[in-house]
């Protein structure tokens, strides 16, 4: 079994906005199920502590939060080598994230991972650079909020047949 699990996800914490609660949740109810979680996340590493309160989650895993200092290109940079240093401090075994570029360019090769998906990738860029993603082999799965989501990428990326499991957004009423 896994143990030492991070959530990677290029989400600011704290912000008002819903995946940040998503974020948090997925990664409380990850640390719930007895496994060490660490959120790798953008934000402010001071507010971690009133973050658990602030939204109501459980303190059942850990948070890794990077600062953003720089424009978005470099902070995306930034967030990378965040990731590649949090799963190599924290001895990562398995990855489960919504940051395609943290887990593409930050997560080796060696660290078994799933993609987390909400919204379908409008540019052919953007879909070629999930298709990169998909075709790592160490992906495990990815994991589409709805029926018709799961549908669209496997007629999209007919490889992951097989791979697409749907789970439900884990945002939840205050």
């Amino acid at each position: 079994t896994m143990r030492r699990i991070a959530y990677v996800a290029n989400s600011l914490i704290p912000s008002r906005q819903a995946n940040t609660a998503h974020v948090l949740n997925m990664s409380a109810a990850l640390g719930e199920t007895g496994a060490d979680v660490t959120l790798i996340a953008r934000g402010e590493p001071s507010m971690s502590d009133q973050v658990y309160d602030d939204f109501g989650v459980a303190r059942s895993f850990d948070m890794r939060l990077k600062p953003l200092r720089y424009p978005k290109a470099l902070d995306r940079l930034g967030f990378i080598r965040h990731v590649r240093k949090c799963v190599r401090e924290e001895r990562i075994e398995f990855a489960y994230g919504r940051s395609w570029y943290g887990l593409l360019a930050g997560l080796p090769r060696s660290v078994p991972f799933a993609f987390d998906v909400h919204d379908f990738p409008k540019s052919r860029w953007r879909r070629w650079l999930l298709m990169l993603l998909f075709r790592r082999p160490n992906l495990l799965f990815v994991t589409p909020i709805s029926n018709a989501l799961a549908e669209r990428y496997a007629s999209t990326f007919p490889y992951l047949r097989g791979q697409i499991l749907v789970l439900p957004c884990a945002a939840k009423s205050p």
